[in-house]
């Protein structure tokens, strides 16, 4: 039985990087060592991290993210994670443009969970396309 095709969305790893215990750092655990999933990634979603990642009020405030930690976690998503280059941009979300490259990931994929703690992206919940968990 082939693995479900899971897109985390930048909060999800951000938590996992401040929360050991969480339910995010759990969820890419699962993904890291037990390889419970497949995971959608894109150099949008890539780019987003990284960007988020590097900013110095989150750093400030979480000194737990540090240039080691992104790094490896960069390396594990490039390494284990499938990229998809070249997503197709097929839908606008003009409430949060960031989160657009998480929901052309998913739909373009056709990926069977879009994992986010985004309240913009989990107000989509209505939609058939994809499952939207928190």
């Amino acid at each position: 039985m082939p693995k479900a095709l899971v897109v985390l969305d930048c909060v999800i790893f951000v938590q996992a990087l401040i929360k050991k215990s969480g339910p995010a750092a759990r969820c890419l655990e699962l993904f890291e060592r037990e390889s419970l999933f497949s995971l959608a990634v894109s150099r949008e979603t890539l780019s987003e991290l990284q960007n988020v990642l590097s900013r110095s009020e989150l750093r400030q405030e979480f000194s737990l993210i540090t240039d080691e930690k992104v790094s490896q976690l960069i390396d594990l998503l490039l390494f284990k994670g499938n990229l998809f280059r070249n997503v197709p941009r097929r839908i606008r979300f003009p409430r949060d443009a960031a989160d657009e490259a998480y929901l052309n990931l998913a739909i373009s994929t056709g990926a069977t969970f879009l994992v986010t703690r985004d309240t913009d992206l989990l107000d989509l919940m209505r939609w058939d396309t994809c499952s939207l968990h928190s």
